[in-house]
């Protein structure tokens, strides 16, 4: 009986299909990742007992309004009001399903959030929700 000197080689891995895998991955991480769009101003929201999560974000832009009445649209600084009617204008026309979700400092004054909503009803924001935080029920 004679044997033969072949060694039985290792199956090779196939590197063809490789960058597709590769690729596929990235696009698939790219896909599902959330990145956080803006920070804001600092802001101490007051609280409530019945708060309602907002459902999606997809359509929202943020609206800050710190104690010292410094208002920032998307991490925009705004210096004037009519500043406020002109990027809500431009995102309500790109955007019909926009909500504006306004954070705003409990301890700042009642006039400038009236002076913001004004300027949001003239753009046409009528979608606009309040942040706040969740306070304990009261013992009736």
């Amino acid at each position: 009986m004679k044997f033969s000197n072949q060694k039985n080689k290792p199956p090779a891995i196939p590197g063809a299909s490789m960058s597709d895998i590769v690729f596929t991955l990235l696009l698939f991480f790219m896909v599902s990742t959330v990145i956080k769009k803006f920070n804001g101003l600092p802001v101490d929201t007051p609280e409530a007992y019945q708060v309602e999560k907002l459902q999606t974000k997809t359509h929202t832009s943020y609206i800050w309004i710190d104690e010292g009445e410094n208002i920032s649209f998307d991490d925009y600084p705004i210096s004037s009001m009519d500043e406020i009617y002109t990027i809500a204008r431009e995102k309500i026309v790109k955007d019909v399903q926009l909500l504006i979700f306004m954070r705003i400092d409990k301890n700042m004054r009642m006039g400038v959030l009236v002076d913001v909503q004004q300027e949001l009803r003239k753009a046409g924001a009528l979608r606009v929700y309040y942040a706040t935080k969740t306070k304990a029920s009261p013992n009736y």
